[in-house]
């Protein structure tokens, strides 16, 4: 009998996150339908580089006075835009549907993993605010962009670090790194949820498994690497020298630390950071024909900056920090203000139910629960500052919010418990029955 019950909560389960992920699926196509998308997506340099690929030409996009830039990104997004391209000849409608499904199964593993650390409804309601989050609906069906992936690869390794903690198995460790590289190939910046895992492995940890919690966290990171050493030594092979990842970073980092650096990609709505430059600087820059070249000149600028007025870069970082959790001035910039104040009225109600969460397993939650936020709290941290380190906009924090969303969950669920029992006359079943 008890195992009927329990395989028949499991099958109720499924069936709520299946049809949860059609509502999500639900609203992304219709966000799409609505604003004609498929017939005129956003695109972007990922767009172009699939497109090279997809035809045979490389992984290249050309930029800065026509330089070929070998290296300008992640592999994994543009990898995938390529893949749909060919085998539906160059269909973006059909790559936008593909980012709908990612979107929806976001949402899904929002939930699982909720209703795994505190139970179904809190994790139902998690994954609902995740379906319904106008930062993600947008970004997956309105524009060939990797944001989709990107939060869909981040809450991926959220869920393998969890396990990892559960289990505290090789087994564990080994899944946990490849997940991590794996987002690594998609969002480099997911390398701030290494130390951030291992001071969570080592915090956590009794004192006796210190030595064993050493060990996995160097497969765990060596696993990590290992996916992502292709890349890199293709990368090396093309620049003669070591490049991880992609050669733009110092470019991004110079985009949040030069003298008319406002933390933000814009300085004023319709002008980016990179239209300050004096047309000498960008004869300049145009006239190095390499893109480690180029990558060379943004770093020395930026480093000449961050020396010559080392109090105005800290003020730079805390203000990005600042922004990275907040908004910035120029947030909204490319959307209707109706958009804007939606959205914000939006994340202060999450803000608040992720304290009231937080609050809540801190005084009556249980070990795994204050792990798995701690958790939460370190990566959320490490990839705020890194960030912050580079310029901020408001995707950037959408890209972990679904992890915001999960903690909202636990305490938006008890709200509606709440308001179930007294009903919508405001008087609670008990008064009732009383009354009666």
């Amino acid at each position: 009998m008890g195992v009927d019950v329990e395989a028949a909560a499991r099958h109720r389960q499924r069936i709520a996150w299946l049809v949860l992920g059609a509502f999500a699926f639900a609203l992304r196509l219709a966000a799409a339908l609505v604003t004609g998308s498929f017939h005129h997506p956003e695109l972007y340099e990922y767009h172009t580089v699939a497109q090279s690929l997809a035809a045979g030409g490389g992984f290249v996009f050309f930029s800065h006075g026509g330089v070929p830039y070998y290296s300008l990104e992640a592999p994994l997004y543009p990898a995938l835009c390529a893949l749909v391209y060919t085998l539906t000849h160059g269909s973006v409608a059909a790559l936008l549907v593909l980012q709908m499904l990612a979107g929806s199964l976001t949402a899904v593993l929002i939930a699982a993993i909720g209703t795994r650390l505190f139970n179904r409804q809190a994790g139902l309601a998690g994954g609902i605010l995740a379906a319904c989050h106008p930062g993600l609906i947008v970004y997956a069906s309105l524009k060939a962009h990797a944001l989709t992936i990107d939060a869909l690869s981040f809450c991926v390794v959220l869920w393998q670090l969890l396990q990892w903690g559960r289990e505290r198995s090789v087994r564990r460790s080994v899944w946990a790194g490849l997940a991590l590289g794996l987002s690594l190939l998609e969002r480099p910046t997911a390398i701030a949820f290494l130390p951030a895992a291992a001071a969570w492995f080592f915090l956590t940890a009794a004192a006796s498994e210190r030595r064993a919690a050493v060990k996995q966290v160097v497969l765990l990171s060596a696993c990590a690497f290992l996916v992502i050493l292709p890349w890199t030594i293709r990368n090396t092979l093309i620049h003669r020298q070591l490049v991880f990842m992609r050669s733009t970073n110092w470019e991004v980092f110079w985009r949040g630390n030069n003298p008319s650096a406002t933390g933000h990609s814009y300085v004023a709505p319709e002008r980016l950071v990179l239209d300050t430059l004096p047309p000498e600087a960008v004869a300049q820059l145009h006239r190095l024909r390499d893109e480690m070249q180029q990558a060379r000149w943004f770093r020395d600028r930026a480093f000449a900056f961050i020396r010559a007025h080392p109090a105005e870069f800290l003020l730079l970082t805390l203000k990005k920090w600042y922004y990275f959790w907040w908004f910035a001035p120029q947030t909204g910039t490319l959307y209707p203000r109706a958009w804007l104040y939606g959205y914000q009225a939006l994340y202060v109600m999450v803000l608040w139910l992720v304290v009231a969460c937080a609050r809540a397993v801190a005084i009556h939650g249980t070990s795994e629960q204050r792990q798995a936020v701690m958790l939460i709290g370190l990566m959320l941290l490490a990839l705020s500052l890194i960030q912050s380190l580079h310029y901020v906009e408001g995707r950037h924090r959408w890209v972990v919010e679904p992890f915001l969303l999960l903690l909202a969950g636990a305490p938006l669920a008890r709200i509606g418990k709440a308001l179930r029992a007294r009903g919508v006359t405001g008087v609670s079943v008990k008064e009732r029955a009383e009354a009666r």
